[in-house]
């Protein structure tokens, strides 16, 4: 699971499995391309929040791989994806995916985080919103939300989403 990662194509089937055990919250998605130090305040919760109720997709350009992700993909939830290419953006094309295949196969109450200090992060958030899913944009230095995100505790459950155009 570590070395290649999942595919696109099971993604969905993954994190429902993984999360079965408890109601899923969040979906997680990070941006492996910018934004790996967060899985260092991420990994300590993962035992205190076992099963835990959010997953964390990690996206990675092809054939890359850090050290840092060693202890959390082989937590259950936890998802590691690389891109197919290792074009310009193949990342941040990864992560659009995954934000449509999550939207469209979760319930409307699981939140989505994107961790990224890419811009058009903000568009994907913002998406989701008009889409009616609660969605929240992190940067990599905003450890304590995230951490508030995976434990349920952020202000966004609080929100109540509204489907706009």
């Amino acid at each position: 699971h570590m070395q290649h990662g999942v595919s696109i194509g099971t993604l969905l089937a993954e994190v429902a499995a993984a999360n079965a055990a408890v109601p899923l919250r969040a979906v997680i998605l990070v941006d492996g391309d910018n934004s790996l130090s967060v899985l260092d305040a991420l990994e300590p919760l993962m035992p205190l929040l076992d099963p835990a109720p959010f997953h964390v997709v990690t996206s990675l350009m092809r054939h890359s791989f850090s050290q840092r992700l060693v202890g959390i993909c082989a937590r259950p939830c936890a998802s590691l994806l690389f891109s197919h290419t290792s074009c310009h953006d193949a990342v941040d094309t990864c992560m659009a995916a995954q934000m449509g295949l999550l939207h469209s196969g979760l319930p409307l109450d699981v939140v989505l985080a994107f961790v990224s200090e890419d811009h058009f992060i903000d568009e994907l958030a913002h998406l989701c919103r008009m889409l009616g899913r609660r969605a929240v944009k992190l940067s990599r230095d905003q450890k304590e939300e995230l951490c508030h995100v995976a434990a349920g505790m952020h202000p966004i459950y609080r929100e109540v989403p509204s489907a706009t155009s």
